[in-house]
């Protein structure tokens, strides 16, 4: 419980930050995973926001832990480096908040990216 309500207030607070700071927040991104074939799986992976900057042309991934050891999990170690290697075949964001990340339904602005993880400092 108590890593719940930390990493919620420390995701909170680091959407503040960057929104401060000037980027388009958009929070919760699904990202399907497709087969080989291109077919969905039924598995997903959701980064916990996408940073816009205001021109639009930078993007960035972010995924916010509540601890110094929390550990990404199953799907997010499959995702996230298809994410940063551009096998882009392979994923499918999925969703309003998706969209508003990419740029509408086509999701035109999908590219490759590193997911940067952030912790809360130790106390």
């Amino acid at each position: 419980v108590r890593n719940d309500i930390v990493g919620h207030a420390w995701a909170a607070a680091k959407r503040k930050a960057y929104q401060n700071a000037g980027w388009e927040v958009i929070p919760e991104v699904s990202i399907n995973i497709l087969g080989p074939d291109g077919k969905p799986t039924g598995r997903k992976s959701i980064l916990d926001a996408v940073l816009k900057s205001k021109d639009g042309k930078e993007i960035r991934y972010k995924e916010f832990k509540s601890s110094q050891t929390a550990e990404t999990t199953g799907r997010q170690k499959e995702v996230y480096p298809m994410l940063e290697k551009g096998d882009l075949s392979r994923l499918k964001p999925t969703g309003e908040n998706a969209e508003r990340a990419f740029g509408g339904p086509d999701m035109p602005g999908f590219r490759p990216g590193q997911v940067d993880i952030e912790r809360p400092p130790t106390l």
